[in-house]
């Protein structure tokens, strides 16, 4: 009867107890080395936080540990490991079933060597060395992998301490631990040992899966447009850490880039969670996938493009009211259509918004008022000193109905397009009737926040 031949987490799991058992060896031989290296650690006091914004106090102390310096490690692994025949067994099983290279096997295999070897000074589950073994093979198999990602927001501050969202996402306050993190003195830059200190006004915690880092980014960035629509606030992620249950796939720190504080920020609070909850599992689902060109690009996505603009960008209130009436006329107005753009682009989202709740004469002057700031800008011209106070006032108004129309269009794209709901909304106008059974079909299972 012919053998059995090993599988390979079989193999895997003979060469982890055999670098466990060979770092056992070395060190009762006195053959792992150790060094002494020197961190510093920013100790925070006096801390306090207030409507998104943090004060406090920092101060370094040094921190000296013992560790198995990289090169030490690199030797053992090529002397004590390689040689091991489940090693050897295990690198050729990848090479043939996965038709993988054998540098970049070997690559990858080291890597799993160098994790169980570096733990092995510690006490060693049966449980974590499986867990390890699952994971390299999950990765061998390309199969989607666990991501933890911390990302740091700027435009939105809590008024508790923190909040569970679902997914497996904790929406918290920032806290001393946050900057409380060690630093190898050998990498520090020159001059202050870690630069100017800041922190977000909320730090979003989650789990997401996927095979790649672009594919967790989209998943964050789509959770942040969605906070970007859920009240007015041009939230951004200042700091972003990706950390992947991966061999093969690695994560890393984005940002932090220049610090720019936030246009529009809004307060969050525990009467929220319900709410967005609801609302991004509707929205999610239909927003335009981030970090993706396309030719094939919907006048809601083209609108909402427009008002991330006039959210995020740092500039003039003039700038951001025309990027904003932009929004709106991608949203309100036909191609064909060249004359009484803002009577139309006034009337049709009054008559919209009106059945949200918001006062239709209300919106209609506004918006005809912010045409105005946008047409004399948008030629070159300045507003008027006596007209300039109330900037600030007219581009937090359009914004909020440019917000508001988003989210309920986003909502309908399924429902109706745009030249459809647009002939009803001009019925609507003159028919009592046609408003009522307007109402009826837009208002229902729309959520608007």
């Amino acid at each position: 009867m012919a053998e059995k031949t090993a599988t390979l987490s079989e193999r895997l799991w003979e060469l982890a107890n055999a670098i466990l058992a060979r770092v056992k060896e070395y060190r009762e031989q006195g053959g792992l080395v150790s060094m002494r290296s020197w961190y510093v650690k920013p100790v925070v006091s006096n801390f306090e936080y207030k409507e998104g914004g943090t004060s406090f106090q920092t101060s370094f102390q040094n921190v000296e540990k013992e560790e198995w310096h990289w090169r030490d490690q690199h030797e053992f692994i090529e002397k004590a490991i390689k040689p091991l025949p489940a090693y050897v067994s295990s690198l050729a099983t990848i090479v043939d079933r996965y038709a993988i290279a054998r540098e970049q096997a070997d690559f990858w295999l080291v890597r799993f060597a160098q994790l169980l070897a570096s733990r092995a000074t510690e006490a060693v589950s049966d449980g974590f060395l499986v867990d390890q073994v699952t994971t390299f093979i999950n990765d061998l198999e390309k199969t989607p992998v666990d991501w933890e990602v911390v990302a740091w927001l700027d435009g939105i501050w809590l008024e508790d301490d923190a909040y569970d969202l679902p997914g497996k996402m904790l929406l918290r306050r920032p806290k001393p631990a946050d900057i409380e993190v060690e630093r190898q003195i050998d990498v520090l830059p020159f001059g202050s040992p870690f630069g100017l200190q800041f922190l977000p006004s909320a730090v979003l915690e989650l789990q997401l899966r996927g095979r790649e880092g672009v594919e967790i980014q989209r998943d964050l960035e789509s959770i942040l447009h969605v906070l970007r629509l859920y009240r007015l606030g041009s939230i951004t992620a200042s700091k972003v850490r990706l950390n992947p249950k991966s061999f093969v796939s690695f994560g890393g720190v984005l940002g932090p880039g220049r610090h720019v504080g936030a246009a529009h920020k809004y307060k969050f609070t525990k009467d929220d969670v319900k709410l967005f909850t609801e609302l991004l599992a509707k929205l999610r689902p239909v927003l335009p996938v981030p970090f993706i060109e396309s030719g094939d690009i919907d006048p809601v996505t083209i609108a909402f493009q427009r008002y991330q603009e006039a959210l995020l960008q740092p500039v003039a209130f003039e700038s951001r009211i025309t990027s904003a009436i932009t929004c709106l006329e991608a949203l309100y107005l036909k191609a064909e259509e060249r004359m009484e753009l803002s009577h139309r682009l006034g009337q049709r989202a009054a008559a919209l918004l009106g059945l949200f709740g918001q006062n239709a004469l209300e919106v209609y002057k506004s918006l005809v008022r912010a045409y105005e700031v946008r047409s004399v800008f948008i030629h070159g011209s300045q507003i008027e000193k006596n007209q300039q106070q109330a900037l600030p006032k007219v581009s937090e108004t359009v914004m909020e109905y440019a917000r508001l129309s988003l989210v309920i269009f986003f909502q309908l794209k399924q429902l109706m397009d745009k030249e459809r709901l647009l002939n009803k909304l001009d019925n609507s106008l003159l028919d009592g009737n046609a408003q009522a059974k307007l109402r009826e079909t837009v208002t229902k299972d729309i959520l608007v926040s």
